[in-house]
């Protein structure tokens, strides 16, 4: 169905022909036809009616080989996007998620891949491509690709780690024989197994070649490890078949099979094939053999051994038991020689006396504590009695009776615990005695003393120095030395005060004056501005 602007375009380019032709003279019988008298065709009729002549001309499926460019996968769909060219042309690919999940291999850039598939034209952009449903690689095997690349994914994910398999059991009794009853090294398998008749074998017969094998091979896998109580127990599961090609082969490089493997709680062992044929199964099994008898003379290696280990264990254990007798006949004589059965009632008295003296100072104790409590409670007793309150004091009573049993336990646990502790403390300060730091500091405190003494005894002569450098400057300026040159000091009386000018005194102020043997009082008669030369007063 068009869209409405295609309609339009219709519309409009119908009704613009019939105005040309009707405007336009007929055209030359015999001249090429312009390109306005031309029926236009909208792009989606073009692109369909390509695709029509392609579809008719070229067969319903092709197959193209060519160079891989420009490989790619879509993140969100996971469609594979591919370009096939050679020397001179290129041809785009597509890949749906489903046909792309089936590759036995990764597509690289530079392979050279044959593709199968139908050519449609691309609509919206113009082209045509090839949409793919098979991939064949040209020059290696698609198997051989395949297994390389289902070993790379499984080996990264530890299917392949040794620490992920189960231990074989060295003596297995019930074992399973997982393959087709047809199988070429089955008889071979059996004849190994009838030299130990007393081995319980179970067939489980299940195809090893053909499309759905895998599959059929790993549901029976599973159907064991649900089953095995009900089979009586299974020891370890034998998988194998006999030698062939890689494409007979290729059932055991399945990723189903190999995972139902390793999700197997029961150990399984594979012959698959020749020495020289190695498959994922091989890989993934908890232990594998080149061949199918191999794998069978792996699980009864120990039976053929087990007569001579038996014997060996049971002079082991002979020599072992003699041994363990002759050591507790020797303990035995040495305690019968002991102090303690020789007089076993000097231990007895000992503890004895020791169980008395703790006796004693747990009934000292407990006395006191008791006396203590008796007293507090008589103290209680005689504040609660005024208050009528003899149901309560019965409960507290009671109470106290649980509290102090609670004291007795929690005060001889705790007295245990401080003994460990101050035992372990004891040990710890033996080993930490401060002897040798005393000593270290002991000679470093008399080497600070002597620096000390040396430090003081220069201080003290610098101090000395300074002192008398003083004692002589004060000498010097001793107001005492200036009296005795002849000089004296003037003071007011009432205040002390060392006059130095004639302005500071008044008439009728009482002076003294220091000389170097005394000191002189005076009043002041009156004041001039200029003493005159006889003298300072009348």
């Amino acid at each position: 169905m068009s869209s409405f602007f295609e309609f339009h375009q219709q519309v409009t380019r119908r009704a613009s022909g019939r105005r040309r032709r009707a405007i336009l003279p007929a055209p030359v019988e015999g001249a090429p036809e312009s390109p306005s008298s031309l029926e236009p065709l909208s792009v989606t009729q073009l692109t369909t009616k390509v695709s029509r002549a392609l579809s008719a001309a070229l067969p319903g499926r092709l197959a193209v080989r060519g160079e891989v460019g420009n490989c790619r996968r879509a993140g969100a769909s996971g469609h594979l996007y591919l370009t096939l060219k050679d020397a001179t042309n290129c041809l785009d690919c597509v890949m749906w998620v489903d046909a792309a999940e089936r590759l036995k291999f990764e597509p690289q850039t530079g392979m050279e891949l044959i593709a199968s598939g139908d050519i449609r034209v691309y609509g919206r952009k113009g082209n045509y491509q090839l949409y793919v449903d098979q991939l064949m690689p040209v020059g290696q095997g698609a198997l051989e690709l395949a297994f390389q690349r289902m070993c790379e994914k499984l080996r990264a994910e530890g299917l392949f780690d040794p620490a992920r398999k189960k231990p074989v059991p060295a003596y297995p009794a019930r074992i399973v024989l997982l393959t087709s009853g047809e199988a070429a090294g089955l008889q071979d398998v059996l004849k190994v197994f009838a030299a130990f008749p007393f081995l319980r074998l179970v067939l489980c017969p299940v195809p090893v070649q053909g499309d759905g094998a895998a599959e059929r091979i790993a549901g029976a896998i599973d159907d064991l490890n649900r089953d095995a109580a009900a089979l009586g127990g299974i020891d370890v599961i034998y998988l194998g078949r006999g030698g062939g090609s890689l494409e007979d082969l290729r059932e055991f490089n399945e990723e189903a099979l190999a995972r139902a493997i390793a999700r197997s709680r029961i150990p399984i062992v594979t012959g698959i094939g020749h020495e020289i044929d190695r498959t994922v199964t091989d890989f993934v099994a908890d232990a594998m053999a080149h061949t199918p008898t191999a794998a069978a003379e792996l699980l009864t290696a120990r039976w053929k051994t087990a007569a001579q280990t038996v014997e060996a264990c049971i002079g082991r254990g002979i020599r072992a038991l003699r041994a363990m007798v002759g050591h507790s006949r020797h303990r035995l004589d040495g305690i019968e020689r002991h102090e303690l059965f020789r007089r076993p009632l000097h231990r007895v008295e000992a503890y004895r006396q020791f169980l008395d003296d703790r006796q004693r100072q747990l009934q000292m104790g407990a006395l006191g504590h008791v006396r203590r409590l008796d007293r507090r409670l008589i103290e209680l007793s005689r504040r609660l009695e005024p208050t009528r309150a003899g149901g309560l004091l019965a409960s507290r009573r009671l109470r106290l009776g649980e509290i102090r049993q609670g004291l007795w336990i929690a005060a001889a646990a705790l007295l245990r615990r401080r003994a460990v502790e101050l035992n372990r403390a004891e040990s710890h300060l033996l080993q930490r005695h401060p002897r040798h730091t005393l000593l270290l500091a002991r000679q470093r405190l008399d080497a600070l003393a002597a620096h000390l003494d040396r430090a003081i005894r220069d201080e003290r002569s610098r101090c000395g120095d300074t002192v008398e450098r003083m004692a002589v400057h004060l000498n010097a300026v001793n107001p005492q030395r200036v009296l005795q040159r002849g000089y004296s000091i003037t003071t007011l009386a009432r205040t002390g005060k060392i006059l130095r000018s004639v302005t500071e005194v008044r008439p009728s102020d009482r002076l003294t004056t220091r000389l170097s043997d005394g000191a002189i009082e005076s009043t002041v008669p009156s004041r001039r501005s200029s003493p005159p030369s006889g003298g300072l007063f009348d």
